[in-house]
């Protein structure tokens, strides 16, 4: 029955959406099962540190099951918060790092996000 394709959606603002997807199916009509029904997870993460050596936090919302940095150098991990030393004879310099995370164990999927920010690292103080 068609109802049993009802589902309710959280939304932005804490509204919820409700979602009726169906399908056309030889015989009638069928619910499209690969429809999300999870909230979607927004990327987010903070960073501090002292000269090539920083320290990166990460802030998403609830529900990430795997990361991943690309920390601008040709250089990546798959830790939630990890730290990173860049090269001093690199420094100073900008460096663009991303971190992308999901749901699940599959950094392919659709319902993943990812953020990038611009850091700005010295040999010494806080990068900014």
């Amino acid at each position: 029955m068609w109802r049993d394709c009802l589902r309710y959606v959280p939304g932005p603002a804490a509204f919820l959406w409700l979602t009726l997807t169906l399908i056309l199916a030889s015989g009638g009509l069928a619910c499209d099962s690969s429809s999300p029904t999870e909230p979607r997870i927004r990327a987010d993460f903070s960073f501090a540190g002292e000269g090539a050596r920083v320290e990166f936090k990460d802030n998403s919302s609830p529900g990430v099951r795997a990361w991943q940095w690309d920390f601008g150098d040709g250089r990546s991990s798959i830790e939630r918060s990890p730290s990173h030393n860049y090269f001093l004879e690199d420094l100073p310099r900008r460096y663009p790092v991303t971190l992308k995370v999901c749901p699940s164990s599959d950094l392919d999927s659709v319902r993943c996000d990812k953020v990038t920010k611009t850091i700005h690292v010295f040999r010494t103080g806080s990068p900014l």
